[in-house]
């Protein structure tokens, strides 16, 4: 029969107070990480409602632009010739009005990249809400960004708009996975319409 004596004691003691610290640390842990979870989701829901409001405010000068809000456009909206025409239909110093809604939609589409690249705001919440409208301004102007690009910067560099670039390719990528995962999702929801007695028209992903 073990004999308990004080230090036996003591040194249980100790070993309970370092397993209840240990405890304690990863509790306090965790805590602090959903906290700093539940933060950046609320300020990444802020951020998102701010760029949507101010994109939906510039609605007029989006279909001006662009022709619809639609994923597929439209065959009205800006058109020109090359970048000179461009420039002359415009441009700052011929059309200051319409150059000033390219620019106001511009600089949204930069600054929500700038967050994108930061992890600031949720991605997969911009493409669900925004479809593609920062994919369809950047296929649309693409050209005639590269040529501002070389006639702003000395030398070019690339850096007029770049985080609208790279926002728009993180944005294709999560498109894909969407296409890829619509079949699953079509399925999901035929199955649930089955179990209400309802019929859903073949879709073709």
């Amino acid at each position: 029969m073990v004999e308990i004596t004080l230090p036996i004691v003591l040194q249980l003691l100790q070993t309970v107070g370092i397993l209840v610290g240990i405890v304690y640390y990863i509790t306090i842990m965790r805590n602090s990480q959903r906290n700093q979870r539940i933060q950046l989701e609320t300020r990444q829901t802020q951020l998102f409602t701010q760029f949507n409001d101010e994109f939906r405010k510039s609605g007029d000068a989006w279909i001006d632009i662009m022709g619809s809000f639609g994923l597929t456009g439209s065959s009205s909206g800006w058109s020109w010739e090359d970048y000179d025409d461009f420039m002359m239909k415009y441009g700052p110093d011929n059309s200051p009005e319409e150059w000033q809604k390219f620019v106001s939609i511009a600089d949204l589409f930069e600054r929500m990249g700038i967050l994108a690249k930061e992890g600031s705001v949720n991605l997969q919440i911009i493409y669900d809400h925004m479809g593609g409208s920062p994919i369809r301004f950047w296929d649309k102007f693409e050209e005639i960004i590269d040529m501002q690009r070389i006639e702003l910067e000395k030398p070019p560099k690339g850096m007029w708009m770049e985080y609208t670039e790279d926002l728009v390719y993180m944005l294709r990528d999560i498109r894909a996975d969407d296409i890829r995962d619509l079949d699953n999702r079509l399925r999901r929801r035929r199955i649930q319409r089955e179990k209400l007695g309802r019929t859903m028209p073949d879709y073709n992903p």
